[in-house]
């Protein structure tokens, strides 16, 4: 297996997907989620962006909170990946978009539904052009049914999914968790049924992918389909209630569930108040449930009383499941994650020190690398059209003119 290059060009370990080349033509965060899977485990990636630029690009977080080549999203989405400026809604554009299939493995697209179709990009063309090639089409609503032309945002995905509805307090109205969720989600199901088509070509050959996005998402929480098929029931909202609770502390938040015998007997000591274990309001897990607010009133003020840091210490003296809430600073700094080489600096030249999730999981033998950090605009526009395509320099510069590069 070939091995890649680091930045410095120097040699580095091998690479599961080296053998690989993707073209990813994208709008959406899920389709450059999945492309970067591809390219941080060793896949040629070629990001075919128009002359303006992905989405991701004007996404932030900045550096100073100013408006730069060097977003924190672009930086994160497209690590190990090329960048190409194309505009296939062009004549010209679309056939360089059929040259580039023609030596690919593999079509990663998060277009509206019939975009490709409409360039001359259809199933039938590109299957003529390369047999073998894997299209994995990704779409708010996928490629058919009445809803195959409708737009959505992650909301859209949340509340038609079900997981908004059982989110929160059943009191209050129903909370979204998360920041573009449903495009990650959509994005690691794309790039797991990708490999999975591409390793079976040897039977079926290339074939198409139709994901999508809210089918993604219902699929992670299937409880709520399922009580219904089974009871036509709708399943109460989980919320913050006890004995599952997020409760203040000193300096923040933390989270305990004593839902077993053994745990509330340990956590009766370690709030210091022995007598709980023998109270009758608190003799069963459905007592406790059913008395939760008087037990909520006995566990507040030690909660108030303590800092974070003490909380967890001594639930772990006492083997008490607590757990700080964390923020963004104390991931970051985390001994778990820097212990495992979890984060990665993302950051170029114009951004100095990113710091990022890398790997998302660990290959004795393939592992994740960082081989290079986010291209610039268009800067792989003369390896790919004029070394791999034969596109003359002159040519280039006719295209750019007529808009098509």
């Amino acid at each position: 297996m070939p091995a890649a290059r680091t930045q410095n060009g120097r040699r580095s370990r091998p690479q599961a997907l080296a053998p690989y080349t993707v073209v990813e033509l994208s709008s959406r965060i899920a389709a450059s989620f999945c492309g970067k899977f591809f390219g941080d485990f060793g896949a040629e990636v070629i990001k075919i962006e128009p002359r303006g630029g992905a989405p991701e690009r004007r996404l932030g977080p900045f550096k100073d909170d100013r408006l730069s080549a060097d977003g924190g999203m672009h930086l994160f989405l497209n690590t190990n990946k090329k960048s190409v400026t194309l505009e296939p809604s062009t004549a010209t554009g679309a056939a360089i978009v059929k040259e580039l299939l023609r030596q690919a493995d593999v079509l990663i697209e998060g277009l509206p539904a019939g975009t490709l179709d409409a360039w001359g990009l259809t199933a039938d063309e590109m299957e003529r052009v390369n047999p073998n090639l894997v299209v994995a089409s990704i779409s708010d609503f996928g490629q058919s049914g009445p809803y195959r032309d409708y737009k959505a945002a992650d909301i859209a995905h949340w509340a038609m999914s079900c997981l908004l509805v059982g989110s929160g307090l059943s009191d209050r109205e129903p909370l979204r968790v998360g920041d573009d969720v449903s495009e990650y989600v959509a994005g690691l199901n794309a790039c797991a049924i990708a490999l999975g088509a591409l390793f079976g070509r040897g039977m079926s050959g290339g074939q198409s992918i139709d994901l999508s996005v809210l089918e993604a998402l219902i699929t992670v929480q299937p409880s709520s389909a399922l009580s219904y098929a089974y009871n036509k029931s709708h399943m109460p909202r989980a919320g913050n209630r006890f004995p599952m609770n997020i409760v203040h502390c000193k300096d923040g938040y933390i989270g305990f569930y004593p839902q077993f015998p053994h745990q509330w007997e340990m956590f009766a000591d370690a709030l210091g108040k022995p007598e709980l274990k023998t109270d009758p309001r608190f003799a069963s897990p459905l007592a406790r449930m059913e008395h939760a607010d008087e037990a909520l009133a006995i566990i507040l003020p030690w909660c108030l009383e303590h800092t974070c840091d003490e909380a967890v210490r001594i639930g772990q003296e006492y083997h008490v499941p607590f757990i700080k809430v964390a923020n963004a600073k104390d991931v970051a700094t985390s001994p778990q994650y820097r212990a495992r080489n979890f984060f990665a600096d993302i950051g170029t030249v114009g951004s100095g020190n990113v710091t990022a999730p890398g790997r998302p999981f660990g290959m004795s033998a393939t592992p994740w690398q960082l081989v290079a950090k986010a291209p610039s605009l268009g800067q792989h526009n003369l390896e790919i059209f004029c070394n791999r395509l034969g596109f003359s320099k002159l040519e280039m510069g006719i295209l750019a003119e007529q808009g098509v590069l």
